[in-house]
C-alpha cells in the first residue's frame, strides 16, 4: 500500500516537472519558415556578401506555405543562422537537420550545415560541420549534423553556409529545419521514472 502511494506521488511530481525539463533544452523557432511575410525569414539572420540572397518564398517550400530560397552569384558566399534559446550544458548532444533542394542543378563550391558552440561573450569555442554533398535536382533531401557540447559552452547557434562562387545563377531551397537534443529531456525523464517503477515492483 505504501509503495503504491509512493509511486502515485512520484508520477504526480513527474507530471509537474516534465514540461520544465523539456523547456530547458536549446530550441529554435520558425523552423518551417511560416512566420512573417516574404521575403523576410523571421528569427533567422543572414551573413556573408551583401547581395547574397536568403529569402522566405512560396516557391521554395517542401511543406506548408513557405521555404527558404538561397541564391548564389559569381564570387559570392553567405548563409543563414539562428541563435538558440534555452539552457545548455557540456556533454549535451544535439542534431540540427533540414531538407535541401538543388533547384537549378548547378554545382556549388561548398554547402555546409553547422552547430556552433558558444562560450562567454558569444565567441565560438568549437563547431561541428557536415558537408551537404550530392544534392539532387528538384528533390528535397534531408541532411543533418550531430555534435556534443564541449566544456565551457554557454550557448548554441545553428547555421547554413553556401559558397556559390562557381554556381552563378544557381539556387537552393531549404525547409523543415529541426534542432533536437539526444535523447530528448522528456524521454530521459520518462526512462528514469520507468526504471524506478520497475525497482519498486521488484521490492514488492
Amino acid at each position: 500500500m505504501k509503495q503504491n502511494k509512493l509511486l502515485t506521488v512520484l508520477f504526480s511530481t513527474a507530471t509537474i516537472m516534465l514540461p520544465s525539463i523539456a523547456g530547458a533544452a536549446i530550441t529554435i523557432t520558425n523552423v518551417g519558415f511560416e512566420n512573417g511575410t516574404p521575403p523576410d525569414a523571421l528569427e533567422w539572420g543572414q551573413f556573408g556578401d551583401t547581395d547574397f540572397i536568403v529569402e522566405q518564398q512560396d516557391f521554395a517550400k517542401k511543406s506548408g506555405n513557405y521555404g527558404v530560397w538561397i541564391k548564389g552569384f559569381s564570387d559570392k558566399a553567405g548563409g543563414m543562422f539562428q541563435v538558440g534559446t534555452g539552457t545548455i550544458n557540456a556533454g549535451d548532444e544535439y542534431t540540427f537537420s533540414g531538407f535541401f533542394n538543388n533547384e537549378t542543378a548547378k554545382a556549388f563550391d561548398k554547402v555546409e550545415i553547422k552547430l556552433e558552440w558558444k562560450g562567454p561573450n558569444t565567441q565560438t569555442i568549437n563547431d561541428i560541420t557536415s558537408g551537404v554533398n550530392g544534392l539532387a535536382a528538384n528533390t528535397f533531401t534531408e541532411f543533418s549534423v550531430t555534435g556534443t557540447a564541449p566544456t565551457g559552452v554557454t550557448g548554441l547557434t545553428v547555421s547554413i553556409y553556401v559558397d556559390g562562387s562557381s554556381a552563378n545563377g544557381g539556387s537552393l531551397f531549404f525547409d523543415e529545419a529541426k534542432l533536437v537534443q539526444i535523447p530528448e529531456p522528456t524521454s530521459s525523464a520518462l526512462l528514469g521514472l520507468g526504471g524506478l517503477a520497475l525497482l519498486f515492483r521488484r521490492r514488492k
